[in-house]
């Protein structure tokens, strides 16, 4: 048995700094009990000894010398052969669909590997289009791959009724309140028979999709003439200072 305890310099982190800032290191929310470091394994010896082994470590940028052409090919590549690996399946497959770039992506090489419509599961989460309610977006990208598709619409006045069992799941606090559309999705996914779903979590991250990301590209610029152009339209496309 595990004597279970509450790590409070964990809890700390996470009430006096951005959520963002969840899972910078190790530690969980548990005293004594840690994560599997970031792209890494971990090997259980019979006697239990662990040992972490990194698989996976982000190249140096300033020895990468292909051009921006060669890198936008090979991204391509990538992902197209990264979705297809992920339909070898022997169960139905589905796919969280937003409308944004990442899905839409995603759903449509999907679409072209496949040649048979995929089913689709998308969250909204009111009526006021273009601002709580994507659904426009979504219709275009399931017209055009003729998608089976499901819409979850999320109640935030049945929250309380489903933040215990879906906060069992995760074994710690979450992020933002958005998982509780994505806990419904999910959970209307399995009701639907789709064990499998494609996602594009990871997108922002890989592709400098939070506007914080922006500050490095501005940093990369501050000797060039595109700066304040950059800057601006920025501020114009975002209503908001750095």
């Amino acid at each position: 048995t595990i004597n279970i305890k509450p790590n409070a310099k964990k809890i700390f982190k996470y009430l006096s700094t951005s959520y963002r800032y969840l899972d910078m290191d190790e530690e969980t929310f548990f005293d004594k009990i840690y994560h599997i470091p970031k792209a890494s394994y971990t090997i259980i010896d019979s006697d239990f000894t662990m040992k972490s082994k990194k698989y996976w470590e982000l190249k140096n940028f300033n020895t990468y010398v292909k051009s921006d052409n060669e890198i936008i090919d090979e991204f391509r590549e990538l992902l197209i052969d990264s979705v297809r690996l992920r339909l070898r399946s022997d169960v139905p497959v589905g796919c969280f669909l937003s409308g944004g770039m990442d899905s839409t992506s995603i759903t449509s090489i999907a679409y072209k590997i496949l040649n048979n419509p995929i089913k689709t599961f998308s969250g909204i989460t009111g009526e006021e289009k273009g601002v709580y309610d994507e659904s426009e977006y979504i219709d275009e990208v399931i017209n055009d791959v003729n998608a089976d598709s499901k819409y979850i619409k999320a109640d935030p006045t049945n929250i309380f009724d489903t933040i215990d069992e879906m906060l069992d799941y995760h074994d710690e606090p979450v992020c933002t309140v958005s998982w509780y559309g994505l806990y419904l999705i999910v959970k209307n996914m399995k009701d639907e028979g789709v064990p499998v779903v494609l996602n594009g979590h990871g997108g922002d991250e890989l592709l400098s999709g939070y506007w914080y990301h922006y500050q490095y590209n501005f940093f990369d610029l501050k000797n060039e003439n595109s700066l304040d152009y950059e800057i601006s339209s920025w501020h114009k496309n975002h209503n908001r200072n750095l």
